[in-house]
């Protein structure tokens, strides 16, 4: 069975990094590969172990060799929002793959929204549509 790219936002802690990687075990994942080396994901690890989640945590060194990893799922471990954008267009034309990514200041609600419209041409509909958002 081939699954669509999920794509699964957390805050950069790493209780929260912990809560959204419980949530794909539940799901089926039993691996996961943490990008980039460092603290953030030596964290990671040892929070992993502590808990006593049933999964296969690897570290990777090379973010383009991300998409291609055999791994059920990829966790951004980077607080750096240009780096997390980058490497996030890396898995546009990935098959299959779960990332787990920070909320950064490049994330779509951590933006301003601007609305341009003409009168009488449903703005209120428009307005109404960015505060859902």
């Amino acid at each position: 069975m081939t699954r669509d790219t999920e794509l699964h936002f957390c805050d950069t802690d790493t209780a929260s990094r912990l809560e959204a990687c419980r949530s794909l075990v539940d799901d089926g994942v039993r691996s996961v590969t943490v990008s980039p080396p460092g603290p953030a994901a030596e964290e990671f690890v040892h929070a992993v172990r502590a808990a006593n989640l049933p999964l296969d945590v690897t570290v990777a060194g090379e973010p383009e060799s991300l998409p291609d990893a055999p791994t059920d799922a990829v966790l951004l471990a980077s607080d750096d929002a240009d780096w997390v954008s980058g490497t996030l267009l890396q898995f546009v034309r990935s098959k299959s793959c779960r990332i787990v990514a920070p909320v950064t200041p490049n994330h779509f609600t951590q933006r301003p929204l601007f609305l341009v419209s003409i009168p009488k041409a449903g703005a209120h509909l428009l307005c109404r549509l960015g505060e859902l958002m």
